[in-house]
């Protein structure tokens, strides 16, 4: 078979004290599923979800790729990730 694989590793966490965990990784898990078939990494580059806004920066290709992922809810950042891969 020669189907690509890639590795992806990542790290990330609530960055609010006052930030709901449930309602933040709803909206995560939402976000996570309008991938980019082109782009497959996390999430899309914006999700504007009213007062939820979701951010992906990612740079490279599927050879290897970086990215930092954030999550504002209203005017506070929440949340952030950090991640990184490529082919095998």
């Amino acid at each position: 078979e020669n189907d690509d694989v890639f590795l992806i590793t990542y790290f990330g966490k609530i960055t609010s004290e006052t930030a709901n965990q449930n309602e933040t990784y709803d909206f995560l898990r939402k976000c996570l599923l309008d991938v980019n078939e082109n782009f497959p990494f996390r999430g899309p580059e914006v999700i504007d979800g009213g007062n939820w806004i979701y951010k992906n920066e990612c740079v490279g290709s599927i050879k290897t790729f970086n990215g930092v992922e954030r999550i504002r809810f209203k005017e506070e950042n929440v949340y952030y990730l950090i991640y990184g891969g490529g082919l095998l």
